[in-house]
């Protein structure tokens, strides 16, 4: 004890010591805001919303994220005192504006000034597909295939690779990015996309809220290198340091997964919901403390077969109620809110325990709540139905989810059948009615299913129908022991009764049939049912109820066994000399058969089922049983009343006349009794099997064999336990061990005692079979159910024992004689010739081999010798007999083999077998199975097909040639256009220098002409100032004019030198895009002004790209020569624009022009090579098709052309640069 103080004092003091360290490194901290977190150990935490399971929006869920740095900070006793949720986008913005705020949670570490956790949370993201779609993702690019639903930003998230294939410009039509994931999911699930790019957990979550199908119905492809981690951001340097030191103490001991695993893995929204009604209806009784009420309330919401415990606590955590006190280590808390007018008051609150695979269950089945019908003996009724009004629960209303409303749409008819079964089912006028037809018009109401009647005959045409999947679903069907489909849920219960004539007496139960003859009708559940039962009667079977009946009215038999409605209907109808007579402890559990793969269909049906009201049900009993028919009364029990009445007047005025003597023997009574009692508690206490005394659902005393048997400690412990505790959920047979129970105990009341095998549990969780016996006993108007329990486990074992072994004897009996038929039909039936070798010889063949060898009897086959059956050698030249010995050995060596084989006929006739060789083993010897098939069409098919590919390979050769020839000549002609569009341009360039040189020449001879003059004059001595006055003007002019025109035939020589080197060069330089138009435009001059064409150029300056300069100018000339030579074909004028821009690396030219246009029918091919609308005028149809190439090719672009007649052209380019 010493010792525990020492380390408390210790532990104490560290965690002091820690506190105060933080508290003086806040204080050293530049932020008065971080030591008051510190210091008060609260914190304000800002969080991003709308990533459904890890934060929610709602009040009522937490989500991950806040659970996980909640049970973070709680190891450093710091608490959150106020939150924030904000898109998750605005989380960092926010953080750094509102130095009010702590903690910002999941963000991506940036270089500032705060402080970053270790990784926080990792999405977990993948491709999911249905595996029923077959689609195989192994790499990013597979996805660009198919229709994609991501979540938003993705292509910022997944790599470099997606963001090349999905960012904003170049992601395809078929991608899609989405913020809201839960319609994501939906957008998946309705097929509006093949393939959704999503975080597991989240898809997890909203598959179990939209769907019901299974996780394992999809495929997961991770192809994403890396995981998308997220921080947790901090403006206090020590505040960190203690929440990476606490996630690592989470992580470690899993507490961190178990939070994820809550929301992911179980289904917390069904647990909301439940806890928020339980706790709402509780609210108004805690407030009250009244403890009797809530015990009362507890016990019915006890019987959920999901609810393990629940516990009530007042609003100062002093627990009211329990229904069954123990650890509870992963419960659920609900705040019971009391609610009256517009004020709210918390009374308190409450502690479920769930059974996680229960509760999944009972959300399938739509039975999260118990029926109003519970509380219907209750007080304060009025209240709890208001409760019910306020979750919506009145109309016992049901949710189908994604795939059960997908169904209905994609099943507009449900298919079914029955048989005439008056008035269960009838078929009236081709209309199928009855009270099971009622269920299913209940059925399409609620859901919007359409039933559609297929009519059956009989029912083993029924049965029939239903095992070739004829049909969807039978409407009346009893479990028996036919494992044919999927049963509902029982939708109908109707006890058989017994039918007589008039005269017949009361019978109380089919023991009162011993002796008698009773007719049934056949593969009938009362025929089944009397089958196994021990009561000696003579059984007679009928095909139908009509039969049956007129055999008991006739006299022939006693008593006729059925179902109550079909008696009911009967008897009113066509047999009113009879009656019913008894009721019997059978009934017809009314239930629908659906095709084992129609789950989806079960889970609507059984959705519908939970939901029908009581209301509903008794409407529909209303229909079909009337009160008029009355069973018979036991007129004996009358008689054996009034005896014993009179005998009791007897006895009681004989024991007036004895009172006086009595009191002597009361006393001796008394006395005798007492003695008993001791003996009887010796025999109770003493005896090897186990006793248990219930009274009103409780244990009322045990014996110390139960005590033992059940593994408790003491007869206390098992007396404070739950009325059923001993028992498992579910009884062998499925069957809830609760609902059988209480059959069992209202036989026990029917017949005063019953006897029943049935599995147990001890308090270890062990189960056991037992074999009880319950008897009735009534004690001072009190009812005791007195059960025996006896151990029975190695019987039952033993018994399992026997019984398997003898199954596993039987069907390997049944499998061997299945597998001696199988064969001898495949090898007496078999197309293919089948025969067995046996040392050297043929011992047995079939008709099949007869027929191939075209031997007339088997006798005459099976005399031969092997080697008859071939030729001297085969095809390769090898010795048959050497060939068929060696493939005899690999076959004994291996087990089997397969060749091709020339086989010869009984005319001798050479043919082509393909012959499978197997060892086989019988009565310890080893054979050969052969199998011979006659491949002559094959083989000659294959010689054929040789013959023919030798054909196709010369005929390729010749084709390869031709495409050779061609491609040279398509190169030569390419080529040859290239240089006639520069001839064009040298003969262009040529005219329009031939002006200003023609000018200058005319002006150089002007002025040597006057030079000469002035010469003359001077040599002459006749030059005068005026005269040299004049010659100077002239000759300044002159000059004037040959500068002028020798300057501009020098820039055409200059532009048409670089435009014909650059066309005649493939190298990239730099190059200013509006300077180098220009000088492409001067180079075209002479053949656009032919037209009078009007060129403007729009190009910003100071584009220069390093490019090919010869592929850009030859794009630019072709595309004005085809508006001259198409476009403004005889027509004079037209406007051509130009339009370049530049954006990142791509460079985008608009070219436009007014001219003729283009057909419809002509524009998909102007891009062909040779395609021409102008051949006749010399035109070569590769004008276009060498722009084509050159912008897909030389600049990886692409060009689109849109025109229309009359209307001009088009061209968008988009160049890579």
């Amino acid at each position: 004890m010493l010792d525990f103080f020492k380390r408390s004092i210790c532990i104490t003091i560290v965690s002091w010591v820690c506190a105060l360290n933080i508290y003086a490194d806040a204080h050293q901290s530049s932020s008065s805001v971080d030591a008051a977190v510190v210091a008060t150990k609260k914190v304000n935490v800002v969080f991003g919303k709308g990533r459904e399971p890890y934060t929610f929006d709602s009040q009522n869920l937490k989500g991950i994220e806040y659970e996980l740095i909640e049970a973070v900070l709680s190891l450093s006793n710091i608490t959150i005192n106020r939150k924030e949720y904000l898109d998750i986008s605005n989380v960092p913005i926010f953080f750094a504006n509102n130095k009010d705020f702590d903690i910002a949670v999941t963000v991506k570490a940036i270089a500032d000034e705060f402080y970053y956790s270790d990784d926080f949370i990792s999405f977990d993201n993948a491709v999911v597909t249905e595996k029923s779609d077959a689609i195989k993702i192994l790499k990013v690019s597979d996805l660009v295939r198919y229709k994609v639903v991501a979540f938003q930003d993705s292509y910022n998230s997944l790599g470099d690779n997606y963001f090349s294939l999905f960012n904003p410009v170049d992601r395809p039509i078929t991608y899609n990015e989405l913020s809201n994931q839960n319609l994501q999911v939906e957008n998946f699930l309705y097929k509006k996309s093949d393939v959704i790019v999503i975080d597991r957990n989240v898809f997890k979550w909203h598959l179990r809220k939209l769907s019901n199908q299974s996780e394992s119905e999809f495929n997961y492809d991770l192809i994403f290198p890396e995981k998308n981690t997220f921080k947790v951001v901090f403006r206090n340097k020590k505040l960190r340091d203690v929440f990476n030191n606490n996630l690592q103490i989470i992580i470690q001991t899993g507490r961190y997964q178990e939070i994820v695993n809550k929301y992911v893995e179980n289904d917390i929204l069904a647990k909301q919901r439940v806890g928020a009604f339980i706790s709402t209806l509780l609210a108004k009784f805690i407030l009250q403390q009244d403890i009797p009420t809530l015990d009362y309330l507890v016990e019915i919401f006890s019987y959920l077969t999901f609810i393990n415990e629940i516990r009530v606590y007042d609003a100062q955590e002093n627990l009211l109620v329990y229904s069954l006190l123990r650890k509870l280590p992963h419960s659920s808390r609900f705040d019971s809110i009391y609610t009256e007018g517009k004020s709210s008051k918390k009374a308190g609150s409450i502690q479920i325990d769930f059974d996680e695979t229960l509760l999944k269950i009972a959300v399938q089945k739509n039975q999260l709540y118990p029926s109003l019908h519970n509380f219907e003996a209750f007080n304060d009724y009025n209240y709890v139905k208001n409760i019910y009004h306020a979750f919506d629960l009145l109309e016992n209303k049901f949710e189908l989810t994604l795939s059960e409303k997908k169904y209905i749409a994609r099943h507009p008819k449900v298919t079914f059948s029955e048989t005439q079964w008056e008035p269960l089912s009838m078929i009236k006028s081709g209309k199928y009615l009855g009270l099971c037809r009622d269920y299913l018009t209940l059925i399409e109401q609620k859901t919007g299913l359409n039933f559609q009647f297929i009519h059956s005959k009989s029912r083993s045409e029924l049965i029939a129908k239903f095992m070739n999947k004829e049909i969807d679903l039978i409407a009346c069907f009893n479990s028996g022991t036919m494992n044919l489909g999927r049963i509902s849920e029982q939708y109908a219960n109707f006890r058989y009764v017994i039918i007589t004539d008039k005269d017949a007496g009361f019978i109380d139960n089919i023991n009162g049939l011993s002796g008698k003859t009773v007719v049934v009708t056949k593969s009938s559940g009362a025929h089944y049912a009397l089958m196994q039962n021990a009561v000696d009667m003579n059984i007679i079977s009928t095909d139908t109820v009509n039969q049956a009946l007129s055999i008991v009215s006739r006299g022939d038999a006693y008593a006729f066994i059925d179902h109550e409605v079909i008696a009911v209907y009967q008897i009113l109808n066509y047999f009113q000399q009879l009656k019913i007579a008894g009721v019997t402890e059978l009934s017809y559990r009314h239930k629908f058969l659906v095709q084992k793969n129609t789950l989806t269909l079960l889970s609507i049906i059984n959705k519908v089922i939970a939901s029908i009201s009581y209301e509903e049900h008794r409407k529909i009993r209303d229909k079909w049983i009337t009160s008029a028919i009355s069973t018979a009364v036991d007129y004996r029990i009358i008689y054996q009343l009034l005896a014993v009445f009179a005998a009791i007047i007897l006895v009681v005025l004989f024991f007036l006349r004895k009172l006086a003597g009595a009191k002597q023997k009361i006393e001796s009574i008394n006395l005798e009794l007492g003695q008993q009692n001791v003996k009887f508690e010796t025999v109770f206490n003493d005896t090897s099997d186990a006793i248990v005394l219930v009274q009103d659902g409780r244990y009322f005393d045990v014996n110390s064999a139960a005590v033992r048997m059940f593994g408790y400690d003491s007869k206390e412990n098992l007396l404070s336990t739950k009325a059923g505790t001993i028992s498992p959920e579910y009884q062998h047979d499925g069957l809830p061990s609760r609902q059988k129970m209480l059959a069992k105990l209202d036989q026990c009341r029917e017949r005063g005692s019953v006897k029943f095998e049935w599995q147990t549990k001890r308090l270890n969780g062990e189960i056991i079979w037992v074999e009880i016996v319950i008897t009735k006993i009534n004690y001072h108007d009190q009812e005791i159910m007195h059960m025996l329990c006896r151990d029975i486990d190695d019987k039952k074992l033993l018994q399992g024992q026997i019984n398997q072994r003898s199954a596993e004897l039987e069907q390997t009996n049944r499998l061997l004689t299945e597998q001696q038929n199988i064969y001898e039909s495949l090898f007496n039936e078999s197309s293919d010739g089948v025969c067995i070798f046996y040392r050297g010889k043929f011992i047995d063949c079939n008709n099949a081999l007869l027929d191939i060898l075209q031997y007339p009897t088997k006798a005459q086959f099976l005399a031969l010798n092997p080697d008859d059956l071939s030729p001297l050698k085969q095809p390769d030249g090898a010795l048959s007999a050497d060939k068929s010995a060696m493939y005899i050995k690999k076959c004994y060596e291996l087990g089997s083999t397969r060749l091709e084989w020339v086989c010869l006929k009984l005319n001798r006739e050479e043919f082509w077998v393909e012959v499978v060789m197997t060892r086989i083993r019988s009565n310890k010897q080893n054979l050969i199975h052969f199998v011979w098939r006659d491949i002559s069409a094959k083989k000659y098919l294959e010689q054929q097909n040789i013959n023919k590919t030798t054909q196709l390979e010369h005929s390729n050769e010749e084709l390869i040639t031709t495409i050779d020839n061609l491609e040279r000549t398509q190169d030569q002609l390419i080529a040859a256009e290239k240089m006639a569009a520069l001839g064009a341009l040298v003969a262009g360039v040529a005219h329009e220098i031939n002006t200003p040189v023609g000018i200058s020449l005319t002006g150089i001879t002007h002025l040597h002409d006057l030079t000469e003059d002035i010469i003359e004059n001077f040599d002459n001595n006749k030059l005068s100032p005026k005269g040299l006055q004049k010659f100077l003007t002239r000759c300044k002019k002159s000059t004037s004019l040959v500068h002028i025109n020798l300057d501009k035939a020098a820039q055409l020589v200059r532009s048409f030198k670089q435009i014909a080197v650059d066309q005649t060069s493939e190298e990239k330089r730099l190059f200013d895009v509006k300077k180098y138009l220009a000088e492409i435009l001067t180079s075209v001059h002479s053949v656009i002004k032919k037209t009078d064409l009007q060129v403007s150029v729009k190009c910003p300056a100071g584009i220069s790209i390093n490019s090919f300069p010869g592929a850009f100018s030859q794009i630019i000339t072709n595309l004005l020569m085809n508006s001259v030579s198409h476009g403004f074909k005889g027509v004079e004028g037209g406007n051509v624009s130009i339009q370049v821009n530049i954006e990142k690396n791509l460079l985008t030219i608009v070219y436009t022009d007014n001219g003729s246009g283009i057909s419809a029918e002509d524009l998909p091919r102007i891009f062909e090579p040779f395609f021409t609308t102008n051949r006749d005028n010399g035109g070569s149809g590769l004008g276009l098709n060498i722009i084509y190439n050159l912008v897909t090719n030389t600049f990886n672009g692409k060009i689109q052309c849109t025109s229309e007649p009359n209307q001009g052209c088009k061209f968008v380019i988009s160049l890579r640069v």
